[in-house]
């Protein structure tokens, strides 16, 4: 009994000072060793003891094989005291998990002391193992910033030479040629660009006129100041182009009468009634005609203008059918003279139908002539010649 009471203490203190599982099984073994000495000497029965499981099974002593009854050594251990030893071993292992003696332990872990060993027997419990960092990648060399300039003249160089190869493959070559130029006037990094020998000759001329202006339109744009600017040179290029297109009549007309610019009264019909003299009205709206110095000497008009504007106009009657000629007036010089460019010019002409118009279909043509720029516009007004006078208009001649 001494022994027993010797032992369990130590036990005790040892799992209280958190002694490690391998110590406590190793303790336990001694133990077992040391009750399996004594069971090996002699045994003593005991008929109030009831049959125990785990390690309390060696406390049994109905076995048949444990012999006769005999007086224990005093210097051995008992049964008894081994199976209580055990017993006690157990609860305080089972003290030392935080579980129940009879509920197992969570797999992965094992009483001790503080000694900071732990058995790991569960990858989920396993303490984080700290990353190996790789080895840092090497700091590329910076590359030489590349020139700007040089390689924004190389990609309009490159766009120049992919819209000209277009431009001359093309049918209709005007729509590449208009890129062509937006693309190098817009950059002062691209090689200038003329579209008549650029093109090959496959441009008309007023195209090429078309071409030159939107170039200009691009450079003087891209020299404006502010939007007031902008404007202005948009309205003198605009000018430019349309002059040098050449003079067109934007609308003619026979009218009864005409009070200004782009108001009149035109006929209901331009049916006149044969054998007599009909009067009538040319109204002629002019537009793209060009602008000179003025000449104090020749050309008249109010004191302070500076610019002229000089036309001739000609009027003909000719048979719808075979263009015979059957009426003429003259050439008729107009110079008018301003302060600032025109913007709004018409002309007005009163005529007379002579009475030997017989009847049929005619073509009363206003041809228009820029005296300063040389070029030339058509435009024919139907009329006809009736012998019903019911088919002529009301207000007609008699």
């Amino acid at each position: 009994m001494h022994r027993r009471q010797s032992i369990v203490p130590a036990v005790r203190r040892a799992a209280s000072d958190g002694v490690s599982a391998c110590w406590l099984a190793f303790a336990a073994g001694t133990c077992l060793i040391v009750a399996g000495c004594g069971w090996m000497g002699g045994s003593t029965a005991r008929d109030d003891a009831a049959p125990n499981t785990g390690l309390g099974r060696i406390a049994t002593t109905d076995d048949p094989a444990a012999g006769p009854a005999a007086i224990p050594d005093p210097e051995q251990p008992r049964r008894d005291d081994v199976s209580r030893l055990a017993l006690d071993l157990e609860r305080l292992l089972a003290e030392s998990r935080g579980t129940p003696p009879d509920q197992p332990a969570e797999a992965g872990t094992e009483p001790g002391s503080d000694s900071g060993m732990t058995v790991v027997t569960d990858a989920t419990h396993a303490p984080p193992v700290e990353a190996v960092a790789p080895p840092p990648e090497p700091i590329p060399e910076p590359t030489p910033a590349a020139n700007p300039a040089i390689t924004l003249a190389q990609v309009y160089d490159r766009l120049t030479e992919l819209l000209r190869d277009r431009m001359n493959g093309a049918n209709e070559p005007f729509a590449d040629a208009l890129a062509l130029v937006a693309a190098t006037a817009s950059s002062p990094a691209a090689m200038p660009v003329d579209p008549a020998s650029d093109s090959g000759g496959r441009l008309s001329p007023d195209e090429v006129r078309t071409l030159r202006a939107v170039r200009d339109l691009l450079t003087r744009l891209g020299e404006s100041t502010d939007a007031s600017d902008a404007a202005r040179v948009l309205r003198e290029v605009a000018d430019d182009l349309e002059t040098g297109m050449g003079v067109r009549i934007a609308r003619a007309e026979l009218c009864r009468r005409v009070d200004g610019f782009g108001s009149f009264q035109p006929f209901p019909r331009n049916d006149f009634l044969a054998g007599q003299t009909n009067r009538a009205i040319v109204y002629a709206e002019i537009d793209r005609f060009a602008h000179r110095p003025r000449a104090e000497s020749s050309d008249g008009g109010a004191p302070g203008d500076t610019l002229a504007v000089e036309l001739s106009q000609e009027l003909l009657v000719v048979h719808r059918a075979d263009g015979r000629l059957a009426w003429r007036r003259p050439p008729e010089r107009i110079v008018e003279t301003s302060r600032n460019i025109r913007r709004d010019f018409f002309l007005v002409s009163e005529i007379e139908l002579p009475r030997t118009l017989t009847v049929g279909s005619y073509l009363l043509k206003v041809r228009i002539r820029d005296e300063i720029a040389g070029s030339v516009d058509e435009v024919s007004i139907p009329l006809g010649i009736v012998a019903d006078p019911a088919l002529a208009w009301e207000g007609a001649s008699r």
